[in-house]
C-alpha cells in the first residue's frame, strides 16, 4: 500500500511539473495553445505516466489494465483537442485516486488557460486603443499640415513678389537734388529687403516642415502613389546637387560627385530617390561649416551604393540608430538642437525600405559623416546602361 501511495504521489508530481513547464513555455516563448509544441510536452508527460501506471498495475487483473488504457486514451484525447473543460470518468474504484489527481490537474490547466485568455484579450484591447490613438495623431497631423500649407503658400508668394518690386523700385529711384535723402531711402529699402528675406527663409523652412509631416502621414496611411520607372542614378544625383546649391549661401563649402561609369539602371520612383539624396545633401550642408561634400555612387554586387560624405561636426556612434527614428534629433535640446522636425532621415528610411533598400551611417565626431544607402539592381537591367 505504501508503494501505491508513493507511485500516486510521483504521478501527480510529474503532471504538475509538466503543467508548469508548459505554462512557462507559453509565457516566455509566446507559444500559442494551438502550437504542437504544447501538445508534445503534455503527451510526453502522459507517456511517462503510462509507464508508471503500468508498473503499478502489472500485478492487477486485466480489467484494471483496460481501465487504465481507457483513462490514458481519454486524457490523450483531451490534450489533442485542447478541450480542458472535459473531465476523466472511470468506473474502476481502484483508479479513483489517479482519476481525481488527473482531473485536479485538468482544473489547474483550465485555470491557467482562462488567465492567459484574459491577458490576451487585455493585450488586444490595449493594442487596438493604441492603433486608434496613432490614427487620430496621423489624421491630426495631416489636417493641420494641409491647413497651414495653404495660407503659407500665399504668404511666400506675396513676399517674393514684394521683394522683386522693391528691388525694381530701388534701382529706378534717383534724387540728384538730395543725395542725403537718397542714401536714407536706400538704407530703408535695404532694411525692408532684409526683413523680406527673413520672411521668405522662415516661410520656406516652415513649408519644408509641413511637407515632411504630410509625407510621413501619407506613408503611414499607405496613401503614397509609388511610381515604377528605370532610374539612371547619375542623373538623379546631378539633379539633387543642383537643387541644393542655393542652400550653401555664403558657406565655404564645395559639392563634388564621384560616380562610377556604366552603372546599371535601378527601378523605382525617381522623384522619391531624388528626395532622399536632396535630404542627405541638405543635412550635410546644415551640419558643415566649411569643407567638402562628396556624392558617390558605385556598384556593390547586386546593389548600387550611393553615399553622401561631409566634413561636418559628425555623429556619436551611440546615436547611429536614433537619428533614423521619427522626431528624433541629436545634440543639446536647449542650445544646440538643429532646425526641423527630425523626420527627414525617417522619411529617407521609409522610402528606401519601399524600394527594398537600406540606409546606414559612418561618422566620427569633429571629422565628418558618411551616409550610404543601397538600391537593388533590377535583374532585367543588370546590363542596361
Amino acid at each position: 500500500m505504501n508503494r501505491r501511495y508513493k507511485l500516486s504521489t510521483f504521478l501527480i508530481f510529474s503532471i504538475i511539473v509538466g503543467v508548469f513547464y508548459s505554462a512557462d513555455k507559453i509565457k516566455y516563448f509566446n507559444i500559442s495553445m494551438e502550437n504542437n509544441i504544447v501538445k508534445e510536452f503534455i503527451i510526453l508527460l502522459v507517456l511517462i505516466d503510462i509507464i508508471f501506471l503500468w508498473m503499478f498495475v502489472k500485478k492487477h487483473n486485466k480489467n484494471t489494465i483496460n481501465s487504465i488504457g481507457k483513462v490514458c486514451e481519454e486524457f490523450k484525447e483531451i490534450v489533442e483537442t485542447l478541450d480542458f473543460s472535459r473531465r476523466i470518468e472511470c468506473e474502476d474504484k481502484k483508479l479513483d485516486g489517479v482519476v481525481v489527481s488527473l482531473n485536479q490537474q485538468l482544473d489547474l490547466i483550465e485555470g491557467y488557460l482562462h488567465k492567459w485568455e484574459e491577458r490576451e484579450k487585455n493585450y488586444i484591447e490595449i493594442n487596438n486603443k493604441l492603433k486608434e490613438l496613432d490614427k487620430v495623431k496621423t489624421d491630426f497631423l495631416s489636417t493641420v499640415s494641409h491647413e497651414l500649407r495653404t495660407p503659407l503658400t500665399s504668404i511666400l508668394g506675396f513676399a517674393k513678389i514684394s521683394k522683386k518690386k522693391i528691388i525694381k523700385f530701388k534701382s529706378s529711384f534717383t534724387n540728384e537734388g538730395n543725395s542725403e535723402l537718397e542714401e536714407s531711402f536706400a538704407k530703408l529699402v535695404d532694411k525692408v529687403l532684409d526683413n523680406n528675406e527673413i520672411i521668405i527663409f522662415e516661410g520656406e523652412r516652415l513649408t519644408n516642415i509641413i511637407n515632411n509631416l504630410l509625407d510621413i502621414t501619407k506613408m503611414e496611411a499607405g496613401a503614397v502613389d509609388w511610381k515604377k520607372e528605370n532610374i539612371e542614378i547619375s542623373e538623379v544625383i546631378n539633379k539633387a546637387i543642383l537643387s541644393c546649391y542655393s542652400l550653401i549661401e555664403n558657406k565655404p563649402i564645395e559639392i563634388h560627385d564621384n560616380i562610377e561609369e556604366n552603372l546599371p539602371l535601378v527601378e523605382g520612383d525617381k522623384d522619391k530617390i531624388i528626395q532622399v539624396i536632396v535630404n542627405l545633401i541638405s543635412n550635410a550642408i546644415k551640419f558643415t561649416n566649411e569643407g567638402t561634400i562628396l556624392c558617390e555612387a558605385r556598384r556593390n554586387g547586386n546593389e548600387l551604393h550611393i553615399s553622401v560624405t561631409d566634413t561636418g561636426i559628425g555623429i556619436e556612434e551611440a546615436n547611429y540608430g536614433v537619428i533614423f527614428e521619427r522626431f528624433k534629433q541629436v545634440g543639446d535640446t536647449l542650445i544646440n538642437k538643429p532646425n526641423g522636425t527630425g523626420l527627414g532621415l525617417s522619411i529617407c528610411k521609409t522610402i528606401l525600405e519601399q524600394h527594398k533598400g537600406r540606409i546606414w551611417v559612418e561618422s566620427k565626431v569633429e571629422v565628418g559623416s558618411k551616409f550610404t544607402f543601397s538600391l537593388p539592381i533590377n535583374e532585367l537591367n543588370k546590363n542596361i546602361i
